[in-house]
């Protein structure tokens, strides 16, 4: 069985962060203390359905939204039932154009190398991120010589790179710093998104095992 907390809270973050609310701004909206906003998006706490309602309506979502796995490859779980009618411009034709790309990938035998032109200029035109693995020995005296894992984060806009950022020693565990990267690597983190997740990660190296 999945473990709801980690969608839940997952889904309450993502939430959070496109209201552009901090913890303590959803605590007040909510009546919840701020460390129990941290624990429920860390997983470490099992809300009620009171709580999770709270929420709900503090978000401005429906209730089912909060238990849909976010990195679901299903593409109704990811594209709202909206119609084009309801979006402003530009966001009616651009939807009209991906919707029609989406067609044609889902419809036709598609070759290689168009697949792969597409791909670069979806990048080219849209923000994203791309995090790899980097190795080097510890720092410190007394563990000297024993290797440690971190991130290399690059973060481009309109197809050049904007901005760069490399944490040299999450772990001495290769196969957990791994599994956070490829993490990272299935979504458009934002920088601002990068840094919630890493402070996660070195607050609770478990979730990520």
């Amino acid at each position: 069985m999945e473990d709801y907390r980690t969608i839940i809270g997952e889904n309450i973050r993502r939430h959070r962060k496109r209201h552009c609310l901090t913890q303590e701004d959803l605590a007040e909206l909510t009546g919840i203390q701020p460390s129990s906003v941290g624990k429920i998006e860390r997983a470490q706490s099992n809300p009620n359905l009171t709580t999770l309602l709270r929420y709900a309506d503090a978000l401005k979502i429906d209730l089912p939204a909060l238990f849909i796995d976010p990195n679901s490859e299903k593409i109704n779980d990811c594209v709202p039932n909206i119609p084009l009618s309801a979006l402003p411009e530009p966001n009616r034709s651009a939807a009209r154009l991906l919707l029609q790309v989406l067609n044609d990938i889902v419809n036709t035998e598609l070759d290689e190398s168009y697949v792969s032109s597409l791909f670069l200029e979806i990048l080219r035109l849209v923000r994203h991120s791309v995090f790899e693995v980097t190795s080097s020995s510890c720092r410190e005296e007394m563990y000297s010589g024993v290797p440690v894992y971190g991130v290399k984060a690059v973060f481009y806009k309109e197809g050049r790179i904007y901005r760069t950022e490399e944490i040299a020693d999450l772990s001495t565990d290769r196969q957990i710093v791994e599994h956070f990267i490829a993490r990272l690597n299935r979504n458009f983190v934002s920088y601002e998104n990068f840094r919630d997740l890493l402070d996660d990660f070195m607050n609770n190296f478990g979730a990520w095992e």
